[in-house]
């Protein structure tokens, strides 16, 4: 009987550490893209449309931009997120209209 109970609350503890390592690797990844969107997010509504680094928690988020093709007025903004030992955890490619100038 003492063993069937020990190993009832064996199996409730490892579902439970389990549960627990899978949600924590989503919770970085839920982290990762909402630093990513309001970053996108930021850049359009202030036109940002130039290259910059911004450094948030233990996040590097980069924004490079570039003319798309010959086009004067549609700029790629290509965004990426790296983790504090640099390595590149996400990238989003976006198109944008500049008609700033």
């Amino acid at each position: 009987m003492a063993l069937t109970i020990l190993l009832v609350i064996f199996g409730i503890v490892t579902t439970v550490f389990v549960q627990v390592s899978l949600n924590s690797g989503s919770e970085k990844q839920f982290k990762v893209e909402q630093l990513l969107n309001e970053f996108a997010k930021s850049t359009k509504d202030e036109r940002s449309y130039f290259d910059d680094e911004v450094k948030k928690d233990d996040f590097l988020l980069q924004r490079k931009v570039e003319k798309y093709y010959d086009n004067p007025v549609v700029v790629h903004i290509h965004f990426l997120i790296y983790d504090a030992n640099n390595k590149l955890l996400q990238d989003w490619n976006e198109l944008a209209i500049n008609d700033k100038d």
